[in-house]
């Protein structure tokens, strides 16, 4: 089967990753399904613990159903050799030595002998047919490939000692090798070194770390003779060492919870945690294994998804694949087989995004081609994580190491309903920056470079997610967009985009091939001494495409040309109609016992000019959508009505009924009252739109409607009102201060809200205003923070700079800060949104005087009234774009938490309440730039702070009689004016941020 992704030569030299480098992660965590025959699939799946926390952590599921995809068949063969050994009647995962042979096999390199004895008895039941009792192979090859590969490890297992020490010898020289060369092509260009000193200069440290890890990673009784067996780690076929070279066990397993650090010593202190964290995995498995189904699929991702016709599931993982095929392929496929139920997810993970955007938000939109709000509409999928707003949680490790893993969870979109989607600008566009990314033809876009020279400058950018694209990805998106959105075929296909033409005969083949016309396979023997020469010099993975052309159109030798990149052909003759590129293709390669390629042949389809595009045909409806253009931030409609009679009575109405407090709704009923018989005429999107912008014109002349839907871009989804069961409770978050170390403080998570130092940006008004609205928020949530815990400041309001009104938000702060289940901290508030409060009592929805009596209430407390003069801070906001925003947050964060007891017996409740029972919470950078900068200046902050005292002067520290307040922040006290302006250069950070 041909798949969208362009191939490399790394597919057919598979690396083994036999232990996850990733923490493991339960998925089925947030998810609410209940009764029989959950289905989970894990793509690229990697090694067993993800499989094993989601079938030992299940709620309220009799039976669920795992299915684990990967295309190396040894991580295949080895997860169901663990699942023999644990699924076994006789493995107790409280007895030491069944966990001790487990983790032997899971993790180490070198057994005792009664690990190999014992691993040997295991080979042997698989090899006579009893596979554990709750595995499925769908298909017999996959059987065929696993026996192999058994077959193959207990011929090693019987060598003699002899034999065995030898091949150790050759193994273990192998592995250094592979490290060594792994670690120049990564490092040589930063090392500045050359390719004679590579050996020599591995650093010794680097092999000594190794070898410290190996043996702390030894298992639990190190008493016990060890015999030499690395056999699982090997390539099945070759016998040659295949372990990633940045591979480490301990990967699997950080971070650790200060819960699970098992720390009585600080000897040994991580293998002990990572062995109790190991075996309370499989303890839970095992006590839950009753209803457990594990269906195993040997084959490429891409064409597993792609193939399936009946199968759909309710959970896909997908792991880091994105990072090697690309995100816009592994979305596409998955949104085919994602269920279409409230609870179905599908996971994405990216190690390497920060290669392509410096945030989530531009990755997701680079990634894809797509902006944010158009994502629904082109892929049948929506992002829940709130990408816009920044990072949920803190970078880990920011000083050192400021990357970090990204995890992103998928629902199915609403699909349009009567409509037919048209061409707009914005849709082409989006359309022409994928086939732009298809049909990269230029060598400077696509070569994979040699060594370079001394001091040359790597571009590590990751293939997978910039150079993987093919003309059929394009085919692909388009088609599926089109078979849930409708519209024109002929403004939509693959070809109505502009390809060069060196693609005509390969795009002809692909639309032939799609429709199921005759098409002829051709096969080709490649040059494999040209491959090997590719393979061994390339710094990254070699990416791969088919040039036909006449011999002649090459500069002397071909060969020299194709390792010499020098494609002349690709810079002169892109117009010559003898050339032809074909992107998708079939390479098989066997390799010798050296690991050398020995054969490789190219398979691929070709055919005469053919394929045609059959037009949609839409139901006939009384009124029906004659076009619909999609922007950015609306959707635009014409809506014929066939009707010879009059018409009158537009009535427009949200469904399905919308649920307040929710704004927004993915659905809209038109209806007229004349002619009465005139039915409905339903509408549905996949990006919801706002209720109270809904604008719907009638021309009764013309006999249309025009209507214009505002998408909901400053409000949260339907969805995120009606879920409940997952929202945090409040009352169970424990203080700031447990636990929290003094370098951990709550002024270093604000001050890594922002890229650069924006203490000092806010010196000047002008500056504020220049700042986006994203970090005009994060400076409100800075204000708020700062107001309760320096200047224990329990009521705030928030107006806009230039308004004549009264302010938009009435805030109480609950303190103590506290902490978040994600680590960060919170302020939790009870707020009265002004303006909608306003609107409601225009509209006599809330009575005026029970609101009044609300307000009064709520904004008591024991500090007012001991201080009657006492007033509320003010917090400035200087664009709508930052108000609308920052309305936003408040409203989302709403929909994240159970009310406090306090808010629940004192806030009002029901649809028509202006309360929310909120909290704030920094919004971190995706990846925060001059931290130690910041943090020098929270450090500075929270020196002036800490002096801020109505006893004391802030500048000399004395105690005078009288002290003067700063009239511009009101946070500083002088005993005079020259102390207050020797202390201005210090202190007009703080009062500059601020904004009294």
């Amino acid at each position: 089967m041909l798949i969208p992704a362009r191939r490399f030569l790394s597919e057919n030299f598979p690396l083994y990753y036999p232990f996850g480098n990733t923490g493991v992660r339960n998925v089925l965590k947030d998810c609410r399904f209940v009764g029989d025959n959950v289905k989970i699939l894990f793509l690229g799946s990697g090694d067993l613990r993800n499989a094993l926390a989601a079938a030992g952590n299940r709620k309220n599921l009799n039976s669920i159903h795992i299915h684990l995809n990967d295309l190396n068949p040894s991580i295949v063969a080895r997860n169901i050799l663990i699942l023999k050994v644990i699924s076994a009647p006789d493995f107790d995962a409280e007895n030491k030595e069944d966990i001790a042979f487990l983790w032997d096999l899971w993790y180490n390199a070198e057994w005792p002998i009664s690990t190999h004895e014992r691993f040997k008895s295991v080979l042997k039941k698989l090899l006579d047919n009893e596979l554990p009792d709750n595995v499925v192979i769908p298909k017999s090859n996959y059987l065929i490939t696993l026996r192999t590969i058994w077959s193959t490890l207990s011929s090693i297992s019987s060598k003699t000692k002899s034999e065995s020490d030898l091949f150790m010898k050759k193994i273990r020289r192998e592995r250094k090798n592979f490290l060594v060369d792994g670690w120049y092509k990564m490092h040589l260009t930063d090392a500045g070194l050359d390719e004679n000193s590579m050996a020599s200069s591995f650093p010794e440290e680097v092999d000594g770390y190794a070898f410290y890890l190996a043996t702390k990673f030894l298992g639990f009784d190190e008493s016990v003779k060890k015999k030499p067996l690395i056999q699982r780690m090997l390539d099945p076929t070759t016998n040659l060492w295949q372990v990633h070279y940045q591979l480490c066990p301990f990967d699997g397993y950080l971070p650790l919870t200060r819960e699970e650090l098992d720390a009585p010593n600080n000897k040994g202190t991580l293998i002990r945690t990572c062995q109790k964290i190991f075996q309370s995995l499989v303890s839970d498995y095992k006590k839950r294994i009753d209803g457990i189904k594990f269906f195993f699929h040997v084959e490429d991702a891409l064409e597993f998804c792609l193939s399936q016709s009946t199968l759909s599931f309710d959970v896909i993982d997908c792991s880091n694949l994105v990072d090697h095929i690309g995100l816009v392929h592994l979305i596409n496929a998955c949104e085919r087989i994602l269920s279409d139920t409230p609870g179905g997810m599908l996971f994405t993970e990216s190690m390497t995004w920060i290669s392509l955007a410096p945030s989530e938000l531009e990755y997701v939109e680079k990634a894809l081609c797509c902006p944010l709000s158009m994502i629904p509409t082109v892929y049948g999928l929506k992002l829940t994580n709130h990408v816009e707003l920044g990072a949920s949680t803190p970078t880990n490790n920011l000083i050192r190491n400021p990357m970090r893993t990204i995890l992103f969870c998928w629902k199915k979109a609403s699909t349009f309903q009567n409509v037919r989607l048209s061409s707009t600008p914005e849709l082409s566009h989006c359309l022409n920056r994928i086939a732009q990314k298809c049909s990269l033809f230029r060598l400077k876009e696509t070569k994979n470079s040699t060594r370079p020279s001394k001091g040359t400058k790597v571009d590590r950018s990751i293939l997978g997610i910039e150079i993987s694209f093919t003309l059929l990805t394009l085919s692909y998106v388009v088609n599926s967009m089109i078979s849930r959105v409708g519209g024109d075929p002929l403004n939509f296909r693959a070809d109505a985009v502009k390809i060069p033409s060196v693609y005509n005969l390969y795009r002809r083949t692909l639309e032939a091939w799609k429709n199921k016309e005759i098409v002829v396979k051709l096969s080709s023997n490649l040059e494999t001494n040209l491959l090997n020469q590719i393979e061994s010099n390339s710094i990254r993975t070699p990416s791969m495409r088919i040039v036909l052309a006449p011999l002649n159109k090459f500069q002397n030798n071909c060969s020299q040309h194709v390792f010499g990149q020098k494609f002349t052909v690709f810079d002169y003759e892109l117009s010559d109609p003898e050339i032809h590129v074909i992107d998708n293709f079939e390479l098989q390669v066997k390799q010798n016992a050296n690991g050398e390629i020995q054969t490789a042949t190219i398979s691929f389809l070709l055919m005469p000019d053919h394929g045609s595009q059959l037009p949609l045909v839409a139901k006939e409806l009384s009124m029906k959508v004659d076009s619909c253009i999609e922007s950015v931030d609306q959707y635009t409609l014409q809506i014929g009505i066939e009707s010879s009679k009059n018409i009158s009575g537009l009535i427009v109405s949200p469904i399905p009924k919308q649920c307040l407090p929710c704004e927004s709704v993915h659905g809209l009923s038109l209806s007229l009252s004349q002619p009465n018989n005139i039915k409905p005429l339903k509408l549905s999107f996949p990006f919801p739109i706002l209720v109270k912008d809904v604008r719907a014109t009638l021309h009764r002349k013309n006999r249309v409607i025009d209507l214009v839907l505002k998408k909901a871009l400053y409000e949260p989804w339907p969805y995120e009102f009606q879920t409940k069961q997952s929202r945090w409770i409040v009352d169970n978050f424990k203080p700031w201060e447990d636990g929290i170390s003094k370098e951990d403080s709550v002024l270093t998570h604000l001050a890594i809200q922002f890229k650069t130092n924006v203490f000092q940006v806010a010196e000047k008004t002008d500056a504020i205003v220049k700042l986006s609205a994203l970090n005009q928020v994060r400076l409100i949530i800075k204000s708020l923070f700062c107001e309760a815990i320096i200047n224990n400041q329990e009521f705030v309001n928030i107006r806009g700079k230039d308004s004549t009104q009264s302010p938009d938000w009435y805030i109480r702060v609950h303190l103590p800060v506290r902490i978040s289940p994600l680590g960060s901290p919170v302020l939790l508030l009870s707020a009265i949104d002004h303006r909608f409060a306003e609107n409601l009592a225009s509209q006599g929805k809330i009575d005026m005087q029970e609101s009044n009596d609300d307000f009064t209430r709520i904004f008591e407390s024991p500090k007012l009234k001991k201080h009657p003069a006492g007033r509320s801070s003010t917090i400035w906001t200087f664009t709508s774009e930052e108000e609308l925003l920052l309305r936003y947050v408040l409203r989302l964060n709403s929909t994240k938490i159970v009310p406090s007891t306090w808010q629940k017996n004192n806030l009002p409740q029901g649809e028509n309440s202006p309360w929310l029972a909120t909290f704030v919470s920094p919004l971190y950078d995706d990846c925060p730039a001059m931290i130690q900068e910041s943090l020098a200046t929270v450090q500075l902050q929270k020196e002036i702070n800490s002096s801020n005292q109505p006893t004391r002067c802030v500048a000399c520290k004395k105690i005078p009689q009288n002290l003067k307040r700063c009239s511009r922040c009101r946070t500083g006290f002088y005993c005079s004016v020259e102390c207050q302006r020797g202390h201005w250069t210090q202190h007009k950070n703080v009062c500059n941020n601020s904004r009294k």
